[in-house]
């Protein structure tokens, strides 16, 4: 797992944990696990996260630093080729031959479409199983 990988999802369990935030995807889930007398929002982008009305604006803010470091501990500490690679397998491109998704995933380092395509072409014969 890539460093700042561990790094964002350690710091989003602490983080929704710290804002009592909880994960339902069903109404019977959300009634055994809300807290009474407490008014709650989904957070739709996030499937099934419900957090506390009075910490979603505090929840999302910190959210996105906790990425934004995660990706920062990334790009310090592995290559522009590997970080795409690694989102290439992640994404199943080398199966699919697809490479829509992880271009739209490694938007935030600045890649572009053209960076990912030629680090497919460069990597997908050690990628993909041959028989």
């Amino acid at each position: 797992m890539k460093i700042g990988d561990k790094y964002i999802q350690d710091k989003q369990s602490e983080l929704f944990r710290k804002m009592g935030a909880i994960w339902a995807f069903s109404k019977e889930q959300f009634e055994e696990q809300k807290q009474e007398g407490v008014e709650y929002n989904q957070i739709r982008w996030l499937g099934g996260l419900i957090v506390p009305k009075q910490h979603v604006k505090d929840l999302l803010k910190e959210l996105a630093e906790i990425h934004a470091e995660g990706k920062r501990l990334n790009k310090t500490n592995y290559t522009k080729e590997e970080l795409i690679e690694a989102e290439l397998i992640n994404y199943e491109a080398y199966y699919t031959g697809d490479i829509e998704e992880t271009v739209e995933a490694l938007e935030f380092y600045g890649y572009t479409y053209e960076e990912v395509l030629k680090v497919f072409n460069a990597t997908r014969e050690k990628n993909t199983l041959d028989f």
